[in-house]
């Protein structure tokens, strides 16, 4: 038998010696379903889920999946109830879930690191994590509008790299943008852009700060934060030099 815990993400701090020793030290098979892990989740400053990440990120042996749907969800569900591996953790959507039928047959096999290119462009890439992904739809959107034709990516993974896409699209775009539903200290967007950092591409990392903001508003947040349409588009094309 394979163990599916389900949780808030939050008690995972409760329980680090477990997932440290327990389960990523002896690579135990495990599949953990991170609830309110998002901005919009509890906002009290006890029980704030938007660390996971940065807790995680640094864990030998564990995985850590992005679904940016409830297709995605299950297909990863899937996969990780079937799959030959160590723990895993799925960063489950929160909210009422996007529903895209056309990503259920995407990707099946999550064994290893593999960025979904949606939106084929030039210039500037969009890295939109798991809950940001429609963020960053509505961004390439306005992008268009201003005349730049954006790649946008659904990276899946979000503690591990696909380094082949990372390195295709260093090459190909002179900026990247990494878009997390997180705190940027210790979190994903700060490992792509330390990975790609010898490139010659500027990156721009979209997430929150390290504080404990008590009974905060999502959207203020995100606004505090340049997490907004109007302010991305802007960064982004200041990032192209226009």
């Amino acid at each position: 038998a394979k163990p599916v815990l389900g949780l808030y993400g939050v008690f995972m701090q409760r329980a680090y010696d477990e997932l440290w020793h327990d389960l990523c030290l002896n690579n135990a098979c495990a599949t953990i379903l991170d609830f309110g892990a998002t901005a919009f989740g509890a906002t009290d400053a006890t029980h704030l889920g938007f660390f996971d990440l940065a807790l995680m990120g640094g864990l030998p042996n564990l995985s850590c999946l992005a679904p940016t749907c409830q297709e995605e969800y299950l297909a990863m569900l899937d996969w990780a109830l079937d799959a030959p591996h160590g723990p895993v953790v799925i960063r489950v959507p929160g909210g009422a879930p996007a529903s895209r039928p056309e990503l259920a047959d995407a990707c099946a096999d999550f064994a290893h690191p593999a960025y979904q290119t949606m939106r084929q462009g030039s210039d500037l890439a969009i890295l939109a994590l798991g809950d940001f992904f429609e963020l960053g739809e509505r961004v390439a959107d306005a992008l268009l509008d201003a005349g730049v034709h954006a790649t946008l990516v659904n990276p899946h993974f979000a503690t591990e790299l696909d380094e082949a896409a990372l390195n295709t699209l260093a090459d190909t775009h002179r900026a990247i943008i990494t878009l997390e539903d997180g705190v940027l200290c210790g979190g994903w967007g700060e490992k792509v852009a330390r990975y790609v950092a010898p490139r010659d591409v500027r990156v721009r990392c979209y997430g929150y700060p390290k504080a404990f903001p008590d009974r905060m508003q999502p959207l203020e947040l995100l606004r505090s934060c340049g997490i907004t349409v109007e302010g991305i588009v802007r960064d982004a094309l200041g990032l192209l030099d226009r």
